[in-house]
């Protein structure tokens, strides 16, 4: 339960943002303009190009060290050890390819109902 409320906590406004801009310009057009070809598989790679170009798990890592350092020292009240940042950050890299991937499941879900493969 914890986690599920710390990757609530942290990944939720990043989920959102995935869903209106990814998902539901999806459903959107497959409703309204049905002929498009090759729907799913361009929406498919500008996930993939999320996940690999755009969110790369190094600089992303590097970006959010210090946030998660402040974070643990506020949650525990002391200065955190390198263990538990090093947790804290794979947990947030972990979170964020959840979130891609939730994404993607969705649009695999959409595509289905509408027949878009």
């Amino acid at each position: 339960m914890k986690m599920t409320v710390l990757f609530l906590k942290t990944q939720l406004m990043f989920f959102t943002i995935l869903l209106l801009f990814i998902s539901i310009p999806f459903v959107v057009i497959s409703l309204y303009m049905p002929k498009v070809p090759y729907l799913f598989y361009l929406f498919s790679i500008i996930i993939l190009a999320l996940k690999f170009i755009v969110f790369d798990e190094k600089r992303y890592s590097t970006r959010i060290k210090k946030p998660v350092i402040q974070s643990l020292t506020k949650e525990e009240g002391k200065v955190p050890s390198n263990d538990k940042v090093f947790k804290r950050i794979k947990f947030m890299v972990l979170g964020r390819d959840i979130a891609l991937g939730i994404n993607f499941l969705i649009l695999l879900i959409s595509a289905m109902i509408f027949q878009k493969l």
